[in-house]
């Protein structure tokens, strides 16, 4: 397969292909501008994602990091900073799947902020807000991630 400009491959020690993708391939995958994808990873310490920047400086990104990058832009929109959204991104993709596909992503997640940070679940009756009462955001989960990979490939 040839790489395009958006697109590389990564040949694992066991075989494995696993695709990497460009920074504004990424940034327009999350909707976001490239400056500001380029600000929250070098302010926020933080924002720590799998995949590590090439020894040529450039950077590249898996699908996973796609993932949680779309989730932080989800949880920004609620009113989170940038360090509780990627806390709850994170949180919100090791809620019982597997961190290299969608295979078992809920369709929704539900989330509130806490003095400790966002609170994630996938059961509504577990995510207690700071007053203690039940009223949690609903994320649209599966679709905001699927989202994201359709204009990833779409780049």
């Amino acid at each position: 397969m040839p790489a395009s400009p958006a697109y590389g491959i990564t040949f694992h020690m066991k075989r494995n292909i696993i695709p990497h993708y460009r920074f504004g391939a990424v940034a327009a995958a999350i909707a976001v501008n490239e400056q500001t994808l380029r600000n929250w990873l070098y302010r926020g310490k933080d924002l720590d994602l799998f995949t590590d920047r090439q020894p040529g400086g450039w950077r590249s990104f898996e699908e996973r990091d796609v993932w949680v990058l779309a989730l932080v832009v989800e949880f920004m929109r609620y009113g989170a900073n940038i360090n509780e959204a990627v806390d709850a991104a994170r949180q919100a993709m090791h809620v019982g799947r597997n961190a290299r596909t969608l295979e078992g992503v809920p369709g929704h997640l539900y989330a509130a902020p806490h003095p400790d940070g966002w609170v994630v679940n996938e059961d509504k009756n577990l995510v207690l807000t700071t007053s203690g009462s039940r009223s949690a955001l609903e994320i649209p989960m599966r679709q905001v991630l699927f989202d994201a990979v359709r204009r990833l490939s779409a780049s």
